[in-house]
């Protein structure tokens, strides 16, 4: 919790003594739902401030690695990416889970879902070709892979 920014952490901060006094539901939701979303951007920023040498191995396509750029470059405010990958997915006739609308949560197991079911969407060679490229690069070159073997 210390990595978080300052704007987060006094969030974070004012929600816990919020906390501690009575409150209803919602705020108990809301207090959580801020914690889980300020430790999952911590985790996201350290995923991408790691460099290709510190990939763990070994690494499959739903590996997070994998995963988390994929579903990253996806996620766009227009969701034009996402729209033309589920049309190009419905053309060829392969099941996703991918709606309109989704969080980025819902992306990434969409992502993962997808990659599980049909391994051969993302070959092993272009496993290995990502990972020399940085974390933040991934994305939009899978993307592409993605589409070229559909």
């Amino acid at each position: 919790m210390k990595e978080l920014p300052a704007d987060e952490h006094s969030v974070l901060w004012l929600s816990d003594r919020v906390d501690k006094g009575k409150r209803d539901a919602l705020a108990y939701e809301l207090y959580y739902r801020v914690r889980d979303l300020a430790i999952r951007e911590a985790a996201r920023e350290a995923f991408y401030a790691g460099t290709p040498s510190e990939t763990k191995e070994p690494v499959s396509v739903t590996s997070d690695e994998i995963v988390i750029p994929l579903a990253d470059f996806l996620v766009t405010p227009d969701d034009e990416t996402l729209s033309e990958l589920v049309s190009d997915l419905f053309a060829k006739s392969v099941y996703n889970t991918f709606q309109r609308g989704q969080s980025e949560e819902e992306v990434e197991e969409a992502v993962r879902l997808l990659l599980k079911n049909n391994p051969d969407l993302i070959r092993p060679e272009d496993v290995k070709d990502a990972l020399t490229f940085p974390q933040h690069e991934r994305g939009e070159i899978l993307f592409d892979r993605l589409r070229w073997n559909l």
